[in-house]
């Protein structure tokens, strides 16, 4: 899993596997959604999507297409 630590110091772990499904966090503030796509912005075979509106925003991580 993927552990990273969103600006309120509170730390989250991704239990996300290379090999699975896409996972979609709970509601989350607009700075902890941020910190995890900028925090996954260099794995090359991950993308993050932010999905929902309002407080009902949620941050999906999934692997990219292949091209």
């Amino acid at each position: 899993p993927l552990r990273i630590t969103t600006p309120g110091k509170r730390p989250v772990v991704l239990p996300f596997s290379k090999t699975g499904s896409p996972f979609t966090f709970g509601a989350m503030i607009p700075n902890e959604r941020r910190v995890i796509h900028l925090s996954l912005a260099a794995e090359s075979d991950l993308q993050t999507e932010s999905v929902g509106e309002g407080v009902a925003r949620r941050l999906k991580v999934s692997l990219k297409e292949p091209s």
